[in-house]
């Protein structure tokens, strides 16, 4: 058994890294670095477009807007992400509540005040271990289910990790190494 409250702020800062290991192509880094190529791409490119055009219209509109796409990916999509985060938690009452949680061999049963739910591991598409929570994504009940490590004690961070490890298999992934 497990107890935890999950704060606006762990569910968020969870959201964000969910949404960075949904696919590469989902990192801020890699998608902000692309568009910076395409424009240095675009700029060396330009000797070779005014052999052809007088104009410096065209080459001059694609590099801006990859300067700008750079920027939106670096700057204004984890943004939008975090909003995006605070708005779910916001829209369910239910995701800030004191939560017990029993881990089982075919799923996993939480309760609260309002609600109780059993999951099963079949249920979820993928498991996400960072160094502070285990990331539960494509549940039934809950399309995301956060369990926040600075909560559990030693043996109980042990046996969730054993847990999850076993019942994910091949769609568990582990991000940093852990300390503990």
């Amino acid at each position: 058994m497990l107890r935890q409250t999950c704060s606006r702020e762990d569910y968020v800062k969870a959201f964000v890294r969910w949404e960075n290991n949904l696919s590469i192509w989902h990192r801020r880094e890699l998608t902000s670095f692309l568009m910076l190529g395409i424009a240095v791409i675009l700029t060396a490119g330009i000797p070779i477009y005014r052999l052809w055009s007088v104009t410096f219209f065209i080459p001059g509109l694609l590099i801006l807007l990859a300067l700008m796409g750079s920027f939106y990916f670096w700057k204004l999509k984890p943004k939008e992400i975090e909003q995006w985060g605070q708005s779910t938690f916001q829209e369910n009452a239910l995701l800030g509540l004191s939560t017990q949680y029993f881990f089982y061999f075919e799923g996993i049963f939480f309760e609260n005040d309002y609600e109780e739910v059993r999951e099963y591991w079949s249920d979820f598409e993928k498991c996400v271990e960072d160094d502070q929570y285990f990331i539960l994504s494509g549940g039934m009940e809950r399309g995301l289910l956060i369990l926040c490590k600075k909560e559990m004690t030693k043996q109980d961070f042990i046996k969730t990790r054993q847990c999850l490890r076993q019942a994910f298999g091949p769609r568990y992934f582990k991000n940093k190494i852990d300390k503990r």
